[in-house]
């Protein structure tokens, strides 16, 4: 990953950072995204669910690729909006 200066990953407002999260789970690359596959795979890997930090980067970024992070997302919104309630991977 390039190392980046650190205003290229400073939001700007709740809207603008909202849409920064719905560009990186479309995929979209750069500075963002690296960052938030960094963050999710140091957390598979420090969690056990990866053997190695290069392991929880690939699943991490096929978690994006595939629309499974956007998926989760989406039903995370729909379950806040219902007020609560389990978010179960059919909700």
């Amino acid at each position: 990953m390039p190392k980046v200066p650190r205003p290229a990953l400073a939001g700007v407002n709740a809207a603008g950072n909202a849409q920064i999260i719905r560009d990186v789970l479309a995929g979209a690359p750069g500075p963002a995204r690296d960052i938030v596959v960094l963050n999710a795979g140091a957390v598979l890997f420090l969690s056990g669910r990866a053997d190695r930090l290069r392991d929880g980067l690939t699943v991490a970024a096929g978690a994006i690729d595939a629309g499974a992070a956007r998926a989760t997302l989406e039903r995370l919104v729909r379950c806040s909006r219902l007020g609560g309630g389990e978010l179960t991977p059919d909700a």
